[in-house]
């Protein structure tokens, strides 16, 4: 009989924590609010979106008086700050906040968690990131002078800059090489067309055996936010 009674205590002991964490998580799992502020920012690892987490004024439960933020990019990002009291149009409330920038032009998950004696809670929401195009387009050339006939190359960057941040990864600038009476010439021997974390495009070029002796014109052209055109052409010579 003791060995029932044991039995039935114990189980009433598990029974009375597992409602004590769903208490926990059901008074809550509505404690937390969360906010996006500056929405649709541009990919340009410069313009930040902000995130805040909200509370009421009286919160005090959190375990260490923090969140955790997880931003999902290609690789989880992990952000942690305090919760501190701040005052706002003359209403205290308990805020955390945290600031992500990105290069791409894509929608990110968010998570936001607290704990509450031992057992998570969470909200989540989604920020966008919009395309940045760039302000200047620049062609540059390891060197001046080609040789015709020759499968020796030289370096061709085309670089993409923005006043502020840089472009989006992977913009997208054509690369082409033309001659005196404007047709394309040459060989790129790894051609690429998409800018990297930096904002540039480097393509190597070769006349191959080609025996053209004269100016030659590196171009490079991309289409800026207003849809337009852009070029830029620097002067090489083949001889």
């Amino acid at each position: 009989m003791k060995k029932t009674y044991l039995l039935i205590t114990i189980g009433l002991l598990i029974v009375s924590c597992e409602k004590s964490q769903e208490e926990i998580l059901t008074d809550y799992s509505n404690i937390m609010t969360l906010k996006v502020e500056n929405d649709n920012a541009y990919a340009d690892n410069f313009d930040k979106i902000k995130l805040v987490a909200e509370f009421p004024e009286n919160f005090n439960t959190e375990d260490d008086g923090k969140v955790d933020f997880y931003i999902y990019k290609d690789t989880e990002e992990h952000l942690t700050e305090p919760i501190r009291l701040v005052q706002e149009n003359g209403v205290l409330k308990k805020i955390c906040d945290v600031y992500v920038k990105h290069n791409k032009n894509e929608s990110l998950n968010i998570k936001a968690v607290i704990k509450i004696g031992g057992i998570e809670t969470s909200k989540t929401t989604t920020i966008v990131f919009k395309k940045a195009f760039f302000d200047n387009l620049n062609i540059f050339s390891s060197a001046l002078t080609v040789n015709s006939n020759s499968f020796s190359t030289i370096q061709l960057t085309s670089e993409l800059t923005r006043d502020n941040g840089i472009v989006t990864l992977n913009s997208l600038a054509e690369t082409e090489v033309k001659d005196n009476l404007g047709n394309t010439i040459g060989i790129f021997t790894n051609y690429k067309n998409k800018t990297d974390a930096t904002g540039k495009i480097i393509n190597n070029f070769t006349l191959g055996n080609n025996n053209y002796s004269g100016i030659l014109y590196a171009i490079t052209s991309s289409i800026n936010e207003q849809g337009t055109i852009k070029k830029d052409t620097i002067t090489l010579y083949a001889n």
